[in-house]
């Protein structure tokens, strides 16, 4: 090809790219005033609770293993990891798989295998990762159960525990019993009960 023919080619695609991006425009001035905010600072609020980091875990809900599980953020163990000194935490929360690539590179180059276990929020497919609903708190909001994929690096990285089932059908409760209480009648007309016969 000569370049007379491959620049005509070029023109011809990017011409062609215009007309989309123009096309595109203007479906975004027709949804306007349908459901797309029409700048950033006009976007609907978004609720703290679902934007918030992982702020704690129910310890109750983990294995009591080699270590406890201790929460730590991403920015905090990957300094560490950086500096040769052995994490504080090995419990870390990430919102997307890219986080939990960057985490486990450094985990495998830096040669520190500390154990750690990484939750992915949400149904991530990830080799060695299995879901999971573990109880967590963000920021200052109670705790809620939430669904996500699991990963550990390592031996003896904490992990939740297993669910155990109750057999409701052996269940049985103590039988219910009418318990009747008599007391003096000037005690019984701070309740508002007739003292009357």
């Amino acid at each position: 090809m000569d370049d007379d023919v491959v620049a005509s080619q070029l023109l011809q695609k990017l011409s062609s790219w215009k007309g989309q991006q123009e096309s595109q425009s203007h479906r975004q001035v027709q949804m306007r005033g349908s459901l797309a905010p029409r700048n950033p600072s006009e976007a609907p609020p978004v609720r703290l609770a679902q934007t918030a980091a992982v702020s704690g875990i129910n310890a109750c809900e983990w294995s009591a293993a080699e270590s406890a599980a201790t929460l730590t953020t991403k920015g905090s163990y990957l300094k560490q990891l950086a500096q040769g000194d052995t994490p504080t935490g090995n419990l870390i929360s990430v919102r997307n798989l890219d986080d939990f690539f960057e985490i486990k590179d450094q985990w495998t180059a830096g040669e520190n295998f500390h154990p750690v276990t990484i939750l992915i929020e949400g149904r991530q497919e990830v080799e060695n990762g299995r879901r999971v609903q573990i109880s967590v708190k963000r920021g200052r909001f109670q705790m809620k159960l939430e669904e996500f994929t699991l990963v550990s690096l390592g031996i003896a990285a904490p992990h939740p525990r297993p669910p155990k089932a109750a057999n409701l059908s052996k269940f049985q409760p103590e039988p219910k019993v009418s318990v009747r209480i008599v007391a003096p009648a000037h005690y019984r007309g701070f309740f508002g009960v007739s003292t009357m016969g």
